[in-house]
């Protein structure tokens, strides 16, 4: 049997069940009132000027559904007070819409100037299908880009694309561009080839060309290379007097409230990229300390131009 606690409204004294007592703890702590007094669950009427609002544009051939994502309203509302005001008309949405002919020439003439009939039919708020009538009642349709034959990709175009995917760990988008082929023809190919990367190497690709701009195999091959500057910076930071900046004091680990990390703001994969010496990217001048938070968003991004950079390092070591 499930044990009921119960609790009176703190506004309208009403009792109030619950079967949860997680939920029953949490009214209490946070003074929860019942359904009745919520705001929340209460029906909100609509003022006059929504009202008005609601039946002009109606009025002027806005859809129901549209009329819902304007005022933001549920649908069945909106039509009662349609109704209620006399000016809901049934089966209205689904007659025939009928332009006259100063918005067909505009359409023939947006169409023929190379606009989508889908790009059309944004303008007027119609679905394509009307536009595409419109049009075949006039002139001919533009033949598709497609000759309607199936792509067949050679055994060595596919042996390309297998390798190019997952030995050089390229998108499809490169391999498109490389192959001159479609980006969305090679993606469906390598889909129902089913090539697929380890999950760990997808992530690292990902992070690695968002992050520091570089491909993922060059990435790979100075590894070691970035590792070594990398370890040069770290050993040029902790000979620098971080106790006089800013923050120190407040130095701890991520999660901590209120804790600062020590940050580079110009970044080490960022120095490394453009060559410049771990002296200026270890020093001082790029040092600081920011919320550990913000430390852990900014991944390899620069606070700090490399211009001004320079200028900060070339004035501190005059």
């Amino acid at each position: 049997m499930v044990k009921k606690n119960y609790k009176d409204c703190p506004l309208c004294g009403e009792q109030q069940v619950y079967t949860n007592v997680n939920s029953y703890r949490y009214a209490i702590r946070k003074k929860s009132v019942c359904n009745i007094c919520s705001s929340v669950h209460t029906k909100k009427d609509f003022s006059d000027i929504e009202i008005n609002r609601i039946k002009q544009l109606y009025l002027d051939g806005y859809s129901l559904s549209k009329i819902s994502k304007v005022i933001k309203r549920n649908k069945t509302r909106i039509k009662n007070i349609l109704i209620d005001n006399e000016i809901w008309i049934e089966g209205r949405n689904n007659r025939k819409i009928i332009f006259d002919e100063k918005i067909k020439n505009n359409i023939i003439t947006y169409y023929k100037s190379g606009a989508s009939c889908k790009k059309i039919s944004k303008k007027y708020g119609v679905s394509k299908v009307v536009i595409r009538r419109v049009l075949k009642e006039t002139i001919s349709l533009r033949k598709p880009k497609s000759n309607g034959k199936k792509i067949i990709l050679s055994d060595d175009v596919k042996k390309t694309i297998k390798k190019l995917y997952l030995e050089e760990n390229k998108s499809p988008r490169e391999i498109s561009l490389e192959l001159n082929k479609s980006e969305m023809y090679t993606y469906k190919h390598i889909k129902s080839c089913g090539y697929q990367r380890e999950r760990s190497v997808s992530n690292s690709i990902a992070l690695v060309k968002r992050f520091s701009g570089m491909n993922y195999n060059d990435y790979i091959d100075n590894l070691s290379e970035l590792k070594k500057y990398k370890r040069e910076v770290d050993r040029i930071t902790n000979q620098q007097p971080i106790n006089n900046l800013l923050n120190y004091d407040k130095r701890g680990k991520s999660g901590e409230i209120g804790a600062f990390h020590l940050d580079h703001k110009f970044s080490i994969i960022m120095g490394f990229k453009n060559n410049i010496n771990p002296e200026i990217i270890g020093n001082i001048k790029n040092l600081e300390f920011i919320p550990w938070l913000d430390n852990i968003k900014k991944r390899t991004k620069c606070s700090i131009k490399i211009t001004k950079l320079m200028e900060e390092y070339k004035y501190v070591n005059w």
